[in-house]
């Protein structure tokens, strides 16, 4: 049995600054922050406990700085390459115009030669009372310029197209009535006449 006196004894408080000893050596001291301080390989530090965090500074996405320099590249590069685009298909289309126009003005000139002038009203009539009878009365320049292609100096109408001109079309040739002949969207070039609808 255990004794009133030796159940009444107090037993001492360790003391923090006394040594624990053991087979191998002395032990350090154990305190409060040692035993609550985080194990090196699970510090927050270590890579082991890094994770990749959204928004972090390690994973940016694509910001607006990002999205504002795409826009402007891809407006200056449009804006340097539509022109270029432009000229490019006006460059493609001028030889035809150009084809055009020699074919017009070569026509003219073999009109004056058989008819003394040329196409106006006076031509007009004459080539009414020759027996042709499919000409526009109206008197502009689509009217004027058909009859090149009434007399068979020009068979088509496609010579009266110019790429460019806008509100034009090429010629459908279809030429069956006056109102067919060269209608109007199907000539690209003016018909100058002097006063009183005389030719120049």
């Amino acid at each position: 049995m255990i004794s009133d006196d030796f159940s009444k004894s107090e037993i001492p408080a360790p003391n923090p600054s006394a040594k624990i000893l053991s087979i191998g050596g002395p032990l350090p001291a154990l305190n409060q922050q040692s035993i609550l301080t985080t194990p090196r390989h699970l510090d927050k530090a270590s890579p082991l406990r890094q994770t990749p965090q959204m928004g972090s500074q390690n994973q940016r996405g694509f910001g607006w700085p990002h999205l504002i320099f795409t826009l402007i590249l891809t407006f200056v590069l449009a804006g340097i390459l539509i022109p270029l685009v432009i000229r490019h298909l006006h460059k493609r289309s001028n030889p035809e115009a150009l084809n055009n126009a020699k074919a017009i003005a070569g026509g003219l000139a073999t009109f004056k030669e058989e008819y003394g002038t040329y196409p106006c009203a006076e031509t007009r009539e004459v080539l009414r009372k020759k027996g042709f009878t499919n000409l526009s009365k109206r008197d502009d320049a689509n009217a004027y310029l058909a009859q090149l292609i009434v007399t068979d100096i020009l068979d088509s109408e496609t010579y009266f197209y110019a790429y460019g001109v806008k509100g034009t079309l090429k010629g459908d040739d279809i030429t069956s009535t006056p109102d067919q002949l060269l209608s109007k969207g199907e000539n690209s070039f003016a018909y100058l006449m002097a006063p009183g609808k005389k030719p120049l």
